[in-house]
């Protein structure tokens, strides 16, 4: 999503302002992490007492690479960009558990 991949990219760049206006912090972005260059776009944030630094210091607990922070972009919203290469060496794990936990 903080990728410039074609047009999705910019659909979702014209709608940041003004979801960040109605939604402020409440406001995230979810997607995977692709291309080398994202740190460029990205302000990370190591550590915080959020819920969601919370719930993105628990993956990297079990394993997987994300990367939590800010867009530097209008609005500047908050994004979880996950790894998912690294997840895939324990999916069968992942998937049990989740049958496991959720059915």
């Amino acid at each position: 999503m903080c990728n410039l991949l074609g047009g999705i990219y910019t659909i979702i760049l014209s709608k940041v302002p003004e979801y960040s206006r109605l939604w402020g912090d409440r406001y995230c972005l979810i997607g995977p992490m692709v291309g080398q260059n994202i740190m460029a776009e990205i302000d990370e944030i190591t550590q915080d007492d959020s819920p969601l630094s919370q719930a993105v210091f628990n993956l990297r607990k079990q394993g997987l690479s994300i990367i939590f922070g800010t867009w530097l972009v209008t609005g500047r919203p908050t994004v979880i960009l996950i790894d998912i290469q690294s997840s895939l060496e324990n999916i069968d794990e992942i998937r049990k558990k989740y049958y496991e936990d959720h059915q």
